[in-house]
């Protein structure tokens, strides 16, 4: 095809080529085309293969080369065709091309960390039948009866339990919800500034190419006053509205829209509403038409398809910002223990309390509190009977050091010659 007669040629250019040959006989056969690319442009492509672009902490994403190369090198150090990602980060990989290295997009990942729930009296002791009230510290907090229950018995982050005479669990969980950043579609401006016929109330036609948000539209507006900003369906049934006082001039409008997967949407104002607020049926926005309109307006998440008078005209909503739904993530859950001590923690002689100590839980220092500065023998026990801490006096307020003891339930025990007092304490 190049016109040179040899059985070989050098080609330096990209191009496509056959050879023909004749034989002795005048037979004459052509080759199949060979396409040839000098320096072709190649570029690894990343897919997630599992996962998605935001995950909860603990799910694991799988990051692929669609395309193949002889090697490769991700940002992570891995030399395989896919990796594993289990942090946030921004990831992209170089591979070996036909002619020199090349490079990925950049890709981020996160994932979304919900940090458990720090309950503030997490081991609390009771001596008598009551109710007990819980404080956690953290994020959307709920409240179950065992650690893999389903239903939750309250939300919120003081709890108060139901009267309990026996040794109880309740478990706490938070949850942290992940909103996804806006993108930005449509007509970002008005150039025309003109109202178009004021006994028109226009409208723009979309779908959803996924379950959205519609965040915010900015609109002109030429008086200011109450619209009526309402989402129908192809039905012409209204989904969702909202009343907004608009100021005269530009303003973004915030409407929070959660609209599903669907075709055939219609964004608008509500006309009898502009006929209280205004006096017509028109908004009183800046609309757009001809030269300044290109249907469609479109990314991955929505497609603006039309107006409601044709691709000539384009009405009132500018610059959409709309979102993927978000969504939860929800950390491990804590338990939050209560036990049931009736053995009194109080010894009274004539309606006198003589002996009481506290606080319960404790880390380090228990106190015991002598009112009559009885001579005391104090012991304490852990649960298998084996005396750790002896202490004897008078003293009318003993703080006894529990600092090097185990975490877990202990027992004290005072002797007197009005009686024995014993509790049950708990160190944390």
């Amino acid at each position: 095809s190049t016109g040179e007669t040899s059985n070989q040629i050098t080609v330096k250019n990209s191009g496509t080529f056959n050879v023909s040959i004749t034989d002795n006989l005048g037979v004459k056969q052509i080759s199949n085309l060979i396409v040839t690319e000098l320096n072709p442009i190649e570029k690894p492509q990343i897919e997630i293969t599992k996962g998605y672009y935001a995950n909860c902490e603990g799910d694991t994403v799988i990051l692929q080369c669609e395309n193949n190369f002889s090697s490769y090198l991700w940002s992570t150090k891995d030399t395989l065709k896919e990796i594993k990602v289990t942090e946030t980060g921004v990831y992209y990989l170089e591979a070996e091309g036909t002619c020199n290295t090349v490079y990925s997009d950049s890709l981020e990942i996160v994932f979304v960390k919900a940090d458990a729930p720090i309950i503030v009296n997490q081991i609390d002791t009771i001596h008598k039948k009551q109710k007990v009230k819980f404080l956690a510290v953290g994020q959307n907090i709920s409240w179950y009866t065992d650690q893999y229950s389903t239903n939750p018995i309250y939300s919120g982050n003081i709890f108060l339990s139901d009267s309990l005479e026996s040794d109880t669990s309740f478990w706490a969980e938070s949850k942290v919800h992940y909103d996804f950043p806006g993108k930005y579609v449509g007509l970002k401006e008005n150039i025309e500034h003109s109202f178009g016929d004021l006994n028109t109330n226009g409208g723009l036609v979309f779908d959803c190419l996924d379950d959205i948000i519609l965040r915010s539209v900015l609109v002109y507006s030429g008086k200011e006053g109450v619209r009526r900003f309402q989402v129908k369906n192809n039905m012409d049934s209204i989904l969702m509205f909202k009343d907004i006082f608009v100021k005269e001039g530009s303003q973004s409008v915030q409407l929070d829209f959660h609209i599903p997967l669907g075709k055939d949407y219609k964004l608008e104002t509500d006309k009898n509403i502009n006929n209280d607020s205004l006096g017509n049926d028109a908004p009183y926005f800046y609309r757009e038409r001809r030269e300044n309109v290109n249907y469609p307006y479109e990314n991955s998440l929505i497609s603006i398809k039309s107006s409601y008078f044709g691709p000539n005209y384009y009405y009132y909503f500018y610059n959409w910002e709309v979102a993927e739904e978000g969504f939860d993530c929800t950390s491990n859950r804590v338990e939050a223990k209560v036990f049931y001590d009736p053995e009194t923690s109080v010894l009274e002689y004539n309606g006198d309390e003589l002996i009481s100590t506290f606080p319960n839980p404790s880390s380090d220092i228990l106190f015991l509190k002598n009112n009559n500065n009885l001579h005391l023998e104090i012991n304490i026990f852990d649960c298998f009977g084996k005396n750790l801490i002896n202490i004897t006096g008078n003293d009318n307020l003993f703080k006894i050091n529990i600092k090097d003891l185990k975490h877990g339930i202990y027992f004290l025990k005072a002797f007197t010659k009005q009686g024995d007092f014993s509790s049950k304490f708990i160190k944390i």
